[in-house]
């Protein structure tokens, strides 16, 4: 498939930012414009699909127009609607159809890019034909970059997940150590129950009670912490080739809520051993 793919600068006002501008076949196979939430779009014949990153550096928005100058292509400026306006993972820039060249910028059907999809280990001897074409300033190794970019990333997410793990571990801490010493402050309140008949059963049933209602207050907190964290973390670990959007897994919540509910019985049960183990007689002499 040919493709055609140009320094470009998009201006709006005063505003001006240098992209690049990518014409596709309309119902291209090898190149799918794809946004961040995996859907994909087709190359406008009237218009253009504009990547969020640039579009927020002109204040652009779906609707409003934009003016492209390509240097050495285009004499003057054209003026183009903003179709849509997407948020990629990597990139930046704008696209459009191929065939509508002629109709938006005035130029003919033209191209500088051609891709290719080899068979499975046919890769390296087309290369070489390739290479002894004329004509062919560079060649690039998709799957090549593709996994550089993994690896990359995969770094990237090990750190988020470290981050993760170390917020479940102080998570889990915090709330045994605040249980105990809630507890240690009031355990001659607690002893004095026992003493007045309250069996250790009627104890734990009430102390389960509270750390359910603590549990669910913490939900209903970090529902607000999460997207807080989240945003924060994104815009920590995006830049100017790449954005990052972390979504949140239904899988991920229902194994925070077990490990919290892991956690909070097995406080429970260090609370109620506590319990246990407090002697009635010091509770007595306490309340003297």
């Amino acid at each position: 498939e040919t493709v055609l793919q140009l320094p470009a600068a998009f201006q709006r006002d005063a505003l001006t930012e240098y992209a690049l501008l990518t014409a596709l076949p309309e119902k291209s196979h090898l190149w799918h414009i794809i946004d961040a939430e995996g859907k994909e779009h087709a190359p406008p014949r009237c218009g253009i699909i504009l990547n969020q990153r640039t579009a927020d550096k002109l204040k652009l928005s779906a609707g409003d127009r934009v003016r492209i100058l390509i240097p050495g292509l285009l004499p003057e400026a054209r003026e183009l609607p903003v179709l849509r306006v997407i948020q990629e993972t990597f990139g930046s820039g704008a696209y459009l159809a191929l065939d509508s060249l002629p109709d938006q910028l005035g130029t003919d059907r033209l191209c500088n890019k051609l891709i290719l999809r080899a068979k499975p280990g046919a890769f390296a001897s087309l290369k070489s034909d390739i290479r002894s074409a004329g004509r062919i300033s560079w060649i690039v190794d998709m799957p090549k970059s593709v996994k550089t970019y993994q690896d990359m990333m995969g770094s990237m997410f090990i750190m988020v997940n470290s981050f993760a793990v170390m917020s479940l571990i102080a998570g889990g801490i915090l709330i045994y150590n605040i249980s105990l010493i809630t507890l240690r402050e009031r355990i001659s309140e607690l002893t004095t129950l026992r003493v007045l008949g309250c069996s250790e059963m009627e104890l734990g049933q009430m102390l389960l009670i509270e750390q359910g209602v603590l549990l669910f207050l913490g939900i209903l907190l970090g529902m607000p912490g999460n997207y807080l964290v989240r945003g924060l973390l994104e815009r920590f670990m995006t830049s100017d080739n790449y954005h990052i959007q972390l979504n949140l897994h239904p899988a991920s919540c229902v194994l925070a809520f077990f490990c919290c509910i892991f956690i909070v019985l097995f406080s429970l049960h260090r609370e109620i051993s506590v319990i246990s183990a407090a002697r009635l007689t010091d509770a007595l002499k306490e309340r003297e």
